[in-house]
Order: structure tokens, then sequence, then C-alpha cells
């Protein structure tokens, strides 16, 4: 029984599922020095139940500070940065390896083609929570970023 869960967490999480997320993201995203390292919250961000909800929301009087302070946001955030790493990883290469992003030499990340990738119907409302958290944190740096949301290795 154990293995029937863990394959069917294995086909939730799939890397090229997650794709589209992680591409929209860098698409609403600006280009920033280290930017490539948010990738590795969005993933644990927009599709853990809690925070993609409230991510989901379209709030004006949204920042970082509010949201962060919502502890369902960012509970246990470090073991699910931990659990998306790899997946993360694969699906950066492959947005790379296929031109749809570009590395920068200061680690910034742009979206360098007009081609979007389907989403999943499924995945609709993680895809705009992805949206959604790259306009809440454009304002700040990416070193704030990281320490308001409690995360101080990756």
């Amino acid at each position: 029984m154990s293995d029937t869960i863990k394959h069917l967490n294995t086909l939730a999480n799939s890397p090229f599922l997650c794709m589209p997320i992680l591409q929209t993201f860098f698409i609403n995203f600006p280009e920033k020095e280290k930017s490539i390292l948010l990738a590795y919250l969005v993933l644990p961000l927009s599709l853990s139940e809690k925070s993609r909800e409230n991510l989901a929301k379209n709030s004006k009087k949204r920042n970082l500070s509010n949201f962060s302070l919502k502890h369902e946001n960012i509970t246990n955030l470090p073991e699910k940065l931990e659990n998306y790493k790899k997946t993360t990883n694969i699906a950066l290469h492959q947005l790379i390896s296929q031109e749809l992003l570009t590395v920068n030499n200061d680690l910034s990340v742009r979206h360098c083609d007009d081609y979007t990738l389907p989403i999943l119907p499924n995945f609709e409302k993680s895809n705009l929570a992805a949206k959604n958290l790259a306009n809440l944190l454009s304002p700040y740096e990416i070193p704030v970023i990281f320490k308001k949301l409690g995360i101080y290795k990756l």
C-alpha cells in the first residue's frame, strides 16, 4: 500500500508537470541578481494547499510581511524546500535546456521565449499562485525574501 502512495506522490510532483509553474513565476518576476534561488520557493509555496489558497487570492494589500505572518503559509517551509529541491532542479534544467529560461552570469533568470507551456487543469490554481508569488516577491531583494520567510540555508 505504501508503494502505491509513493508512486502517486511521484506522479503528482513530476518535474515535467511542475515546469509550467516555474515558467509562470519567472515570466512574472523581474530579472534580479540571484533570482534563480527563488525557484526553490515556488513549488513548495504554490503546491502546498494552504499557501496556494492564500496566494491564489488576488489582494492588493498583500505584502511579504503579511504573508509570512500567516503561519500556515510558511509552516515547515525548510522541510518543504528540501522535499521539492530535486523536482525543482530537474524542472529548471529542462526549462533551461529547452531555452524557455536563461540564467545570466549574475544568476538572474530571464524568460526567453514567447512559448508558454500548457497548464493542466488541476494545476491552474498553483499556476495562479506562482504568478501572484512573483508579484508578491518582486519589490524585495533576494536575501530579504529568504530572511522574512525564515529560510537561512538551501
